[in-house]
């Protein structure tokens, strides 16, 4: 509908030639999200893998509630990810952290494989649950604005900080 070649854009350029048009920032970010390094992606897709198994079943489930609380933890389950909805991935990285220890614990009955890469990957874990979560919450900043203005400084003030994160990591 709204595509470059075929859509609403293209038939938009043709009438009026100088238009500026400009793709959801939003979407941009979500599209950039998508291509993070071969690491965290496999970090990524193991925890991905690990939620769908406890909440692929309904008795996985109920039997994973136990040690959560057990442990006294906060939460008693694990939020689903899913691709359609982008503050999925930030959301379901947080609450999966937040129940880390639980989950290995978990696992560890079930499947010591993945107990031991859980454990191994708990840094990545940590990074792209704390790196998502920021992509969320630039992009609820973003979807009350309607000047291209805000949108652009907010924008850049997370660029800004991003490469101070860098600067102090390095």
């Amino acid at each position: 509908m709204l595509g470059r070649h075929r859509g609403f854009i293209k038939h938009l350029k043709e009438a009026v030639p100088g238009v500026l048009t400009v793709h959801c920032v939003i979407h941009r970010q979500n599209l950039v999200a998508k291509n993070i390094s071969g690491r965290l992606h496999d970090s990524l897709n193991t925890v991905i893998r690990a939620v769908n198994t406890i909440k692929a079943r309904a008795l996985n489930s109920r039997l994973f509630r136990q040690p959560c609380a057990d442990n006294n933890e906060e939460f008693e389950q694990l939020l689903l990810h899913t691709e359609v909805r982008w503050l999925s991935k930030g959301n379901c990285l947080r609450r999966f952290y937040s129940l880390l220890s639980t989950v290995v614990e978990y696992f560890q009955d079930l499947d010591d494989s993945v107990s031991l890469e859980l454990i191994n990957i708990k840094a990545d874990i940590a990074y792209l649950s704390d790196i998502l979560m920021k992509f969320n919450e630039v992009n609820l900043q973003l979807i009350n604005f309607v000047n291209l203005i805000k949108v652009k400084s907010t924008v850049l003030a997370v660029i800004s900080k991003l490469e101070l994160y860098k600067r102090m990591s390095s």
